[in-house]
């Protein structure tokens, strides 16, 4: 038993024991940065369990637990979209719900998966005769044995209710990134830009925190095939402004472009795209190139130091120190809420 400290209030916490974490192959880099963050707060050590995965030849493939994790509180993290390795989206998510089957036959007492990059979350709601690829995902997850998810700026918020036994996390990074931007940028003369209504929501809240006006931004998009944005109106008073364009992921950058060459038309000055998840598929680099603009985005997503050493206007505000209170909190069973409200 801890004694812990709370926003003043002394709690006696049992917690949930023994905490352990594994992460599957492409949630290594993040697994490693976050015990780092975990041991500077922790009196109690932790290390990276022991897991070994089996890729067979016909493509199957076999996680296998190398210790023991009876009645233990057992983290498992996992990148799913991994630009670094040739694994699909598929390949990892499906990796990480057979270890968690492992975890579940092993004996664990509670399991609670870690995604920074919560994946299949673009298909929300049926379009013709489509599926719901989300709430296929949520489901999938569930079955598999998971007790609870934590993850970071689900796509739509609703999508959280796609989760009906397992528990989960949504965290917010709209105020570590507005810390990070008020403490690296000179935000006089600067106007927040919500791209399309989608991140009014989130501009109001970048809004909020650096104390800024809005300006609103309106996508049309080509659906039949592609997802290109056609047409960009914006209402607001850019010219001779600093511009920040928070929302949720960067995907090629096509609308990042589009944006940057509209803006310098309106006559903005300094122009910043913000966002938690930056994929940046192919041609994103390119295009982020072309821009004389900064990229500022989190580690949820993870290029390679290589990346971000060739490209010096994408700056990396890291979760894993955020992960590893939440990761501390509950397994002590205290309250995270305010460690991202």
């Amino acid at each position: 038993m801890t004694i812990f400290k709370n926003k003043g209030i002394y709690a006696k916490i049992m917690g949930r024991g023994r905490l352990l974490m594994f992460a599957n192959r492409s949630g290594e880099y993040f697994a490693t940065e976050v015990i780092k963050h975990i041991n500077n707060i922790s009196k109690e050590k932790i290390e990276l369990g022991k897991l070994k995965t089996v890729d067979f030849a016909n493509g199957e493939l076999k996680p296998m637990l190398k210790e023991s994790v009876r009645g233990a509180d057992v983290y498992l993290i996992q990148c799913c979209f991994d630009p670094q390795s040739k694994r699909s989206v598929h390949d990892n998510f499906f990796e990480m719900c057979a270890t968690v089957d492992a975890l579940t036959r092993a004996g664990a007492r509670n399991i609670t998966l870690i995604m920074p990059h919560h994946p299949f979350l673009r298909q929300d709601h049926q379009l013709r005769r489509e599926p719901i690829t989300a709430r296929l995902a949520t489901d999938f997850i569930t079955i598999s044995g998971a007790d609870s998810v934590i993850t970071t700026e689900m796509h739509q918020k609703q999508i959280e209710g796609f989760y009906k036994k397992t528990k989960i996390d949504n965290l917010k990074t709209a105020k570590f990134l507005a810390d990070y931007i008020k403490k690296e940028y000179d935000i006089k003369d600067t106007i927040i830009l919500a791209p399309d209504a989608g991140a009014a929501k989130k501009a109001q809240d970048f809004a909020g925190y650096l104390e800024l006006e809005i300006a609103q931004g309106f996508k049309i998009r080509n659906y039949e095939g592609v997802n290109d944005v056609t047409k960009l109106e914006i209402v607001g008073n850019i010219k001779d402004k600093n511009v920040i364009i928070p929302d949720d992921m960067i995907d090629t950058a096509g609308t990042c472009l589009k944006i940057y060459k509209r803006l310098k038309e309106l006559g903005a000055k300094k122009i910043m795209f913000c966002c938690t998840h930056a994929l940046l598929n192919n041609p994103a680099k390119k295009r982020i190139q072309q821009m004389n603009a900064d990229l500022i985005c989190t580690d949820s997503i993870w290029h390679g130091k290589e990346l971000y050493e060739q490209n010096k206007n994408i700056k990396v505000v890291s979760l894993a120190d955020l992960y590893a209170k939440v990761i501390y909190s509950v397994n002590k069973d205290i309250s995270v809420s305010s460690l991202y409200n």
